[in-house]
């Protein structure tokens, strides 16, 4: 430790620039982070000159626990590092609200990872952003580019660097013991034989020192201290690895394999979905010791990663898709102010017959024909996000955690209002969803039975439309947004051949909803999500006032009775058709013959 120590003083006092200490509340950072306050304790206060930045990310979708301690272990640092006069400065670095992990999901619509998917959305926006922004405000702050040179230090640790012009040292508290992934991780961006590495984004800007790099796990642990220079016993990591982490991951005889210790995983966020179908160690973990309250976030979390592949809550398409349609629709409106006059035709020498042959075949040629039954949904639907809101709203509210702010819900919900949804914030409340399983579907649009769970029977409901493509897809899009409710459908086309000339789109829905059980029950489920019953207006004119009088007077007659009211006003109206018949329609024609 006094090696370490004495190295990281003669690193400070020669390079006269801030300092970023990385902090996990791990271990090896806590370790890191206890060298640096013993370097600073060390030196004179006339030579404690440059600012220590403590940075600490919080993702806002840290276990209940996790964020306690988190809180907990900085406050604890700032107000030690003021008690003893140390230029620390504790900050923790959280998501800008589109950066969030509630926000994304349940607002956006963006699909969970998987397992088997490389790119992890969560880890960049939650992790890296926030962190790389703090940095780049503490590089901005400093302007200094002195060029010093690195000495030997006694053990030979710190070799003989060129010139280096960066702005800012970062401490790391990575080691080359932890696995064979970070091992490859740090050869890649270290300078060789030395505890230096580039940094893998501010390369120009920040020298990374490692100064547990070559420290086994042993040596972590014989070194730890039982309470660290901020006032955190050690013993307090636990809430990281688990209950006996300290007899179960201690020391290890040489050469032995790692094992596995603690919760067999570190905490990270509990909303994670990487583990798939696969236990949560973490979750589960937790819940064995002791925080049952957990089950219903592990529950949530499962619910959530099974509604990614259920249709029933899938998007017919991909965002970006959508708004290529929508601008071919734009394109279309615009084409079809530009075309010619009926009457140019005739100046062609067309008669009236000739112009709708043409005009028929051009329609069929050019009819906007759906050919899009391959399955490629598209994000989450505003109806599965909504329910999966109230469910966490209804969790936050049953436990007690802090789990998601006032201020994020109605982000949210105003991020749906910017999609087109009409839902206010007092629309959405604390509520129990339950889940029937799911409906999964292969890429050919056939039922996937070994991963489908849901046992509520499955339809298939197609329905004609005239409309082109891309105005039958608008129009379904316009149906979801004022019902706030969606059916994933397949889009095909019927054509009846050059002969007929006959075409037509049709949408194929996938009806699996609880209560539906017959065909009929799905059909009627869609047709009127589509098709909505709207109330005739009452018709307050003369035509309007006769034909409900004659309506009347024809019940009432076949009852076999005419109360005086009613005989008033049919001699009413039969006066006003006697002295202006113009407007008599078939239906007021046979309304007078039946009476």
């Amino acid at each position: 430790m006094n090696n370490i120590v004495e190295e990281m003083k003669e690193l400070y006092l020669k390079e006269k620039k801030p300092w970023i200490v990385s902090f996990s509340a791990g271990k090896d950072s806590s370790l890191c982070l206890e060298y640096t306050f013993q370097m600073l304790i060390s030196l004179p206060k006339e030579e404690r000159v440059h600012p220590v930045y403590v940075l600490m990310v919080n993702t806002l979708a840290e276990t209940p626990m996790m964020s306690l301690f988190m809180e907990k272990s900085m406050r604890k640092i700032q107000e030690a590092a003021s008690r003893l006069g140390l230029p620390i400065i504790a900050e923790i670095a959280v998501p800008d609200m589109e950066d969030r992990f509630f926000f994304n999901t349940l607002g956006r619509g963006l699909l969970v990872i998987t397992p088997k998917k490389r790119g992890r959305w969560c880890s960049h926006r939650m992790k890296q952003k926030p962190v790389q922004e703090k940095i780049r405000n503490i590089i901005l702050s400093s302007s200094r580019e002195d060029e010093v040179e690195f000495s030997f230090s006694k053990d030979g640790q710190l070799s003989l660097l060129e010139q280096d012009k960066s702005k800012v040292i970062q401490i790391l508290g990575t080691r080359l013991d932890e696995s064979a992934a970070r091992a490859a991780s740090i050869r890649s961006h270290e300078i060789r034989d030395t505890k230096f590495s580039r940094h893998s984004y501010f390369a120009n800007d920040i020298l990374c020192y490692m100064p547990i790099k070559y420290m086994t796990n042993d040596e972590v642990f014989l070194t730890m201290p039982e309470q660290f220079s901020w006032g955190i016993d050690s013993v307090e990591l636990e809430v990281q690895y688990g209950k006996g982490f300290f007899l179960e991951c201690g020391l290890q005889d040489t050469g032995e394999e790692k094992k596995a210790c603690g919760m067999g995983s570190r905490q990270g966020c509990w909303t994670c979905p990487a583990m798939g179908n696969n236990p949560d160690k973490m979750l589960e973990g937790l819940i064995m010791e002791g925080h049952t309250e957990l089950a219903q976030l592990y529950e949530w979390k499962r619910q959530l990663i099974e509604m990614r592949n259920d249709v029933r809550y899938r998007e017919f398409e991909r965002r970006q898709w959508r708004k290529q349609h929508q601008k071919r629709l734009a394109a279309a409106k615009h084409q079809r102010k530009q075309i010619h006059l009926f009457g140019d035709y005739f100046d062609k020498g067309l008669d009236v017959s000739d112009y709708f042959e043409i005009k028929k075949q051009t329609t069929y040629e050019q009819f906007d024909r759906a050919e899009d039954f391959e399955y490629l949904p598209g994000g989450l639907s505003v109806e599965g996000r909504r329910l999966m809101l109230e469910k966490l709203l209804y969790i936050q509210q049953e436990t007690g955690f802090a789990l998601i702010s006032e201020e994020e819900v109605k982000s949210i919900v105003d991020y749906w209002n910017e999609e087109g949804y009409s839902i206010s914030r007092d629309d959405v409340f604390p509520s129990n969803h339950p889940l029937d399983g799911s409906l999964v579907l292969k890429k050919d649009g056939t039922v996937n039975q070994l991963e489908t769970t849901t046992s509520t029977p499955f339809f298939e409901i197609l329905i004609d439309f005239e409309n082109g493509r891309d105005e039958m897809v608008e129009y379904i899009e316009s149906r979801k947004k004022a019902t706030g409710q969606s059916y994933y459908y397949f889009t095909t086309h019927f054509d009846m051949g050059k002969v007929e000339q006959e075409v037509w789109n049709q949408a194929i829905f996938i009806v699996c909803h609880p209560g539906v059980y017959t065909e009929k029950e799905a059909r009627k489920l869609i047709e009127g999500w589509l098709y909505p019953k709207v109330e005739p207006k009452e018709d307050h004119s003369f035509i309007g006032y006769v034909k409900r009088t004659l309506r009347r007077a024809k019940l009432v007659i076949k009852n076999g009775e005419i109360p005086y009211q009613e005989m008033v006003s049919l001699n009413k109206a039969l006066d006003w058709i006697k002295e202006d018949d113009s407007q008599l329609s078939e239906e007021i024609t046979k309304l007078l013959a039946a009476l």
